[in-house]
């Protein structure tokens, strides 16, 4: 203002005032000094530009926002003649702003959606903004990539439409991904489809096979069974093998009956014969039947049993699924140890809990239990005999009956099977071959 008045021309400066209400406000003052009655005073006026100073602070940081975004951000007059464009722009299609500014917006379109951009202008003019729209765009290197567009309108001071501001995001990768996931889905349903194929042809196979094995069998143990009891005395070595062809043809017959149990599963023809059933009295029969063998092992076999009403089931195959977690529990039980079975009532429920002090199974191996020919590690390496088909029988007898089936264990710490069956089921559940299989 000094050097102004010395030089007798007008001064501009701008400045910060305190204003009365506490806030502080951006003001210009113009003014020249003039001489009046001798002395110099300035003349001017000054001028409140708060609000253009913020307005202004707000438009570079919308600028700079624009400018640093990976986004293309476009702005557009209402020929559709491009009037601005950011970075981001330059990022995803390749052009920098000197070479696309003024020219129409229809070069980023590729041919076969020529028709689209027009239709969206028209829709924004009416007052619909278009809101994450998937379309694609052309590159300077004539690529096409796959975009995110949003299209909203640019008004004036008076609130009319200007222009259009269009914002895209690279969905390229996104897009990739997704055609990727979708080829790999179809991968590996056909995969899947596949193994249900070949599943299926196995177990034919199987029923198929176990059906022709069945016949000879009987037909091996009938005529064995007449060996044996011929009036001719059989010398002590002839019996002797002889027990064995028997033994070996029981073990085998078992395995066909296991077979054929789990081809009716897998067919959905499993049929139950409904009955009352006292589950205490199967329990005790279990066990009596597997004390010698335990006995032979020096394994000692204990039963108890609590309240428990009658259950509505089969009779039978109970009786086979106590036999299973019993001889299972005998098997992998070393000398010396002990198996307990428990049966009693809990909250509406039959409870049969089955509980050895054998080599116990690994958490990993658990889930697999109840699969079919699943064994575990130490049965393989030990040589432990086994088909691995008997807690998957188990399994389907219990779900057959409407109940669960669950096993606790640690390694080298036994292992228990516990068992729960509606007592008061009316009707056994259908079995579902899908929850048998898996």
């Amino acid at each position: 203002m000094a050097a102004a008045v010395a030089d007798d021309r007008p001064y501009t400066t701008q400045y910060r005032v305190n204003h009365a209400d506490g806030t502080i406000r951006h003001v210009v003052e113009r003014g020249k000094a003039v001489l009046s009655g001798g002395r110099h005073k300035l003349d001017g006026a000054i001028f409140d530009v708060t609000e253009q100073r913020v307005a202004e602070a707000e438009r570079l940081k919308l600028a700079s926002i624009v400018e640093s975004t990976q986004d293309s951000i476009i702005s557009t007059d209402l020929n559709d003649v491009i009037t601005s464009w950011n970075g981001g722009s330059t990022r995803i299609y390749g052009y920098d702003a000197a070479e696309v500014i003024g020219r129409s917006f229809s070069f980023l379109v590729p041919d076969e959606l020529s028709d689209q951009r027009p239709s969206l202008l028209k829709q924004v003019l009416a007052g619909d903004a278009v809101r994450s729209l998937e379309t694609r765009r052309r590159r300077r290197d004539g690529s096409l990539v796959d975009v995110l567009v949003s299209i909203s309108p640019i008004r004036d001071s008076g609130e009319r439409i200007v222009g259009f501001a269009t914002i895209a995001q690279d969905i390229s990768t996104r897009k990739q991904a997704e055609a990727e996931r979708e080829r790999l889905l179809h991968e590996l349903e056909a995969q899947n489809e596949r193994l249900r194929e070949l599943d299926r042809l196995k177990d034919e196979f199987v029923a198929l096979v176990s059906h022709e094995l069945r016949t000879p069998l009987t037909s091996i143990r009938g005529y064995l069974e007449l060996v044996l009891e011929e009036e001719d005395p059989l010398t002590d070595e002839q019996r002797q093998f002889l027990g064995v062809v028997e033994r070996n043809a029981h073990r085998l017959l078992a395995l066909v009956g296991d077979l054929l149990f789990l081809a009716q599963i897998e067919a959905g023809k499993l049929s139950l014969e409904v009955g009352a059933v006292d589950l205490a009295a199967i329990a005790a029969e279990s066990v009596e039947t597997a004390r010698p063998l335990a006995e032979e092992k020096g394994i000692t076999v204990t039963l108890a049993t609590g309240p428990l009403a009658l259950i509505a089931g089969d009779r039978a195959r109970l009786a086979q699924l106590l036999d299973n977690l019993l001889s299972n529990g005998i098997k992998f039980t070393p000398v010396d140890g002990r198996v307990d079975v428990r049966v009693r009532g809990e909250r509406g429920q039959a409870v049969i809990e089955v509980r050895d002090t054998g080599m116990g199974i690994p958490a990993d191996e658990q889930e697999h239990l109840f699969e079919r020919f699943f064994r575990t590690a130490k049965a393989t390496e030990q040589a432990i005999p086994g088909t691995g088909l008997g807690l998957a029988i188990s399994k389907a007898i219990v779900q057959a009956h409407g109940g669960r089936i669950t096993v606790a264990s640690s390694e080298d710490s036994g292992t228990t099977f516990r068992v729960s069956i509606p007592i008061r089921q009316l009707a056994p559940k259908p079995l579902e071959a899908e929850e048998v299989a898996s």
